[in-house]
């Protein structure tokens, strides 16, 4: 993960996209390999926590209550496990 160029800073791509949706800003926790066939990115965000798919453009907010080590286990498996996500709507245009 690039930290700087992706997360480092206010004007860094994920700091502007959190904006956008009307999120605090983004401390990154995860992210998946391109070895696993997958983009998607947790972080939090407040005191939440969010999956990010920088491919299709989309958020979704974890709403099932757990800690964070049973929430990275719960995305392990398929279709998230026992993880409960809402999408977040966008409040303006990102880019």
């Amino acid at each position: 993960m690039n930290y700087d160029y992706t997360w480092g800073d206010n004007d860094s791509d994920i700091q502007v996209m959190v904006k956008e949706y009307g999120l605090k800003p983004a401390q990154p926790i995860m992210c998946s390999t391109p070895e696993s066939g997958n983009c998607m990115s947790i972080f939090q965000s407040g005191s939440k926590h969010y999956l990010w798919n920088p491919i299709e453009g989309a958020v979704w907010e974890i709403v099932t209550s757990m800690d964070l080590v049973d929430i990275i286990t719960e995305i392990g498996k398929p279709r998230f496990g026992s993880l409960k996500i809402t999408p977040i709507r966008q409040m303006s245009t990102y880019g």
